[in-house]
């Protein structure tokens, strides 16, 4: 079975949320503030609620709290588990329940806040099923098992001997029975006892402390002591065991390295390891229990290359029947995750909404072409408040220092913009323009392109472009090609000049002119290129600058201008 759907209310920063999970791997984007802790956290109080396994707790700071500045006194967590197997509906029964001949597991759990002379009081409640008072027994709660990394993790720390350390819960998993535990101490015991020079200096300790003892004591009442280990138990043997980097040059040479020598970045991988081992045990052990990981930002502390190693990892550990939920905000990880993983988080007013990609209105054809197109760069539309969607180096080169002269800032406004370097805008446009919200991204999204028309009437392709316009998509078009438009929209001698500049005895008529001499010398990008760093560079070139219309309307469009 899988956790399906997770429904939040009024907790934290979340108002009402309705989130749809998936077998395997679950990634959770979205920029800072967006809600990724707290779902991660409301999971955590939810699949922790056996009294023996509750690393977490709620408080009144919990209570979601309006624009309106009103606290709610209520919170509310309901969890529906998926495709439950004969086994998993006889030992969770009390949690079955039917929806249309399909068997579910359903868990629901609140928390009430009250104030009673001043005194503030949480009550808490769950129940199983659909009927509300089906009680659960502990049981049942046993059966739910999570490990937890944080955002904050210190690998150093939590792998160092201590009590309760990763190393030590990995160990007590491989061996779970008390009579093989106290083998394995007493064998510890008995090599101890066996060490001649060691029982030789327990002698001698023994010796002197009984020399003076006897000066210090009545005739008739002599007393001696003698000296053992305190008997050796599993867990305390365990606890103390210290771990340390083995780094091997050639096939003889090893040097062992301190977990604190090593550098964070590794030692956060150990401790993944660590944890997975223990996570892999429990499940061969416990095949019954619904068994998840939680980890916040795996990316912390890693280069590119070694998130991708770690992810690619993460993707084959979901196989094994552990369902394995992500918080990230690195667009290498987005764009190393399969569509259908991604949940994509975003804040709105006073609460949080969230749109699974995988119900996105994409076809087979749409989601391959974004998966393949979806590099760093572009998955980073995902973190975007508006995105402007150009399709070559162009527009990407310009239209940041077009803003400036409008008086824009994409960086503080969270604008991104994505150059496709081509024309094939469908796969990303499915994101923005379904006429359901929760198969769209709120945030809006502009396509610039090229018109292209001859002969009076735009091309079939501009055409497509114009009927992807929908919702929370935008499609603006130059007139012929961007670089005509800049041409006929007031900057005439300001591009001639420019490309005198670049070509000397060039000799520019009209509009067509210019289209015709940058195509057949190919160098629209250093064009490009040598206008804004003109723009840039020459305050009185920039002050008579003039930004085409559809620029500015894209650009008011995602800024969500009064006058788009």
């Amino acid at each position: 079975m899988y956790l399906k759907n997770f429904h939040i209310t009024n907790f934290r920063c979340i108002s009402d949320l309705d989130i749809e999970f998936q077998k395997g791997l679950n990634v959770l984007i979205g920029e800072n503030n967006s809600g990724k802790t707290a779902i991660i956290d409301a999971l955590r109080l939810s699949l922790g609620i056996g009294p023996n396994r509750r690393e977490i707790f709620t408080n009144s700071d919990d209570f979601h709290i309006s624009l309106e500045g009103i606290r709610t006194d209520q919170i509310e967590f309901n969890l529906t588990f998926s495709e439950p197997s004969i086994e998993e509906q006889g030992v969770f029964i009390e949690l079955l329940t039917i929806k249309e001949n399909v068997p579910e597991l359903q868990l629901h759990i609140r928390y009430k806040l009250e104030n009673k002379n001043g005194i503030e009081r949480i009550k808490f409640t769950c129940w199983g099923g659909e009927n509300e008072g089906q009680s659960i027994s502990s049981d049942v709660f046993d059966l739910f098992y999570y490990v937890h990394l944080g955002a904050l993790r210190n690998a150093e720390k939590d792998l160092s001997p201590s009590r309760g350390n990763r190393t030590s819960q990995l160990f007590l998993k491989l061996v779970e029975n008390l009579d093989e535990q106290k083998k394995y101490a007493q064998a510890i015991q008995n090599k101890i006892d066996e060490l001649e020079n060691w029982n030789e200096l327990k002698k001698k300790a023994k010796e002197k402390v009984n020399e003076h003892l006897s000066k210090l004591t009545i005739v008739d009442s002599k007393q001696e002591i003698d000296i053992n280990h305190i008997p050796f138990e599993y867990k305390k043997i365990v606890e103390n065991l210290k771990m340390q980097l083995l780094q091997r040059f050639g096939s003889d040479s090893i040097q062992r390295f301190e977990i604190y020598q090593n550098g964070l970045g590794y030692n956060n991988l150990i401790y993944i390891s660590t944890v997975l081992g223990d996570i892999f045990e429990r499940k061969q052990r416990e095949k019954e229990s619904f068994i998840s990981l939680f980890i916040e930002e795996p990316e912390a502390h890693l280069h590119p290359q070694l998130q991708d190693i770690l992810f690619n990892f993460l993707k084959k550990t979901a196989e094994e029947k552990i369902q394995i939920f992500i918080t990230s905000h690195s667009p290498t990880v987005s764009a190393k995750s399969q569509l259908n993983s991604i949940i994509v988080l975003q804040k709105t007013d006073d609460n949080v909404s969230s749109v699974s990609l995988k119900e996105c209105n994409l076809n087979e054809t749409n989601q391959k072409k974004l998966e393949r197109f979806l590099d760093v760069t572009k998955a980073q539309l995902f973190f975007a408040k508006g995105v402007l969607l150009v399709e070559g180096i162009s527009e990407a080169l310009l239209i940041p220092t077009f803003s400036e002269i409008l008086g824009y800032d994409l960086d503080q406004s969270g604008i991104e913009i994505v150059n496709i370097n081509g024309v094939a805008f469908e796969p990303f446009a499915k994101l923005f323009n379904s006429i359901s919200e929760k198969e769209r991204l709120k945030s809006r999204c502009s396509i610039v392109t090229d018109d292209d028309r001859q002969n009076g009437s735009i091309s079939k392709r501009a055409g497509r472009a114009v009927s992807l316009k929908n919702a929370n998509l935008n499609v603006l078009l130059s007139k012929k090609t961007f670089e005509y438009e800049l041409f006929i929209c007031g900057n005439e001698e300001i591009l001639k000049s420019l490309y005198l500049e670049m070509h000397p005895r060039t000799i520019i008529a009209t509009a067509d002119d210019f289209i015709e001499k940058l195509e057949n010398n190919k160098d629209k990008a250093e064009f490009a290129q040598n206008l804004a760093y003109k723009l840039h560079s020459d305050q009185e070139t920039k002050r008579n600058f003039r930004v085409p219309k559809y620029i500015k309307d894209s650009l008011d469009w995602v800024l969500k201008k009064e006058n788009a």
